[in-house]
């Protein structure tokens, strides 16, 4: 980073300290902290990241685990997964903590940690989307697997199709279907969701 960079993040940073609402200021230093980080000052960008958790903390609505939330998320996207972790820890409402969690073990996926993001995975709800669904609405799209496929593949956003496709064929492989669960599974894009589904389907067939 050149000194004019690194003069300005400065700057940006004691800007930072003169807005009044505490999520503005924890997503602005978030944001500094990244730039930081991106730049191999890694002291330096977790002494903000530091500094905007602490400022989140002090928020006393949802905008607080949300804000968390974000800021875990970007932690791991630096590689400070230890740190995102225990940000992540720190969230109260189950919602942003399982969306922490999932966004952790995507990152330490794709830097190949894959033991360790199976882990923090099996510490989060398997599709957090799925979170706010009537069971009872749930269970007939299971019972009505083809429909719930479909659904699935109408999602555009291909991470939300592929936690979608996960998290039926898992619950296909419970309800005993595994020829369907495989073929779901086998539709899955994301190579880190398909091992996971495939991991449950087996785990069900050695039952």
């Amino acid at each position: 980073m050149s000194e004019i960079d690194t003069t300005f993040l400065s700057y940006a940073e004691k800007a930072a300290d003169s807005i009044s609402s505490y999520r503005n200021k924890a997503l602005i230093l978030n944001l500094i902290a990244v730039e930081y980080a991106k730049s191999g000052q890694t002291q330096q960008a977790l002494q903000i990241f530091v500094k905007a958790v602490n400022v989140a903390g002090s928020i006393y609505n949802d905008d607080r685990d949300d804000t968390l939330r974000y800021i875990a998320s970007e932690l791991a996207k630096t590689g400070q997964f230890d740190d995102a972790l225990n940000v992540a820890g720190s969230i109260c409402t189950d919602f942003y903590k399982d969306w922490a969690f999932r966004d952790i073990a995507s990152e330490l996926a794709k830097a190949g940690q894959t033991q360790k993001a199976l882990q923090i995975f099996d510490k989060a709800v398997r599709f957090f989307g799925f979170k706010t669904i009537d069971q009872n609405i749930l269970q007939k799209a299971l019972l009505i697997f083809d429909k719930a496929v479909s659904v699935a593949g109408s999602i555009s956003d291909d991470s939300k199709k592929a936690w979608a496709l996960n998290f039926i064929a898992s619950e296909l492989a419970k309800a005993g279907q595994f020829d369907k669960a495989l073929n779901v599974a086998g539709s899955i894009s994301f190579d880190f969701l398909k091992a996971l589904a495939l991991r449950d389907i087996a785990s069900e067939l050695a039952k």
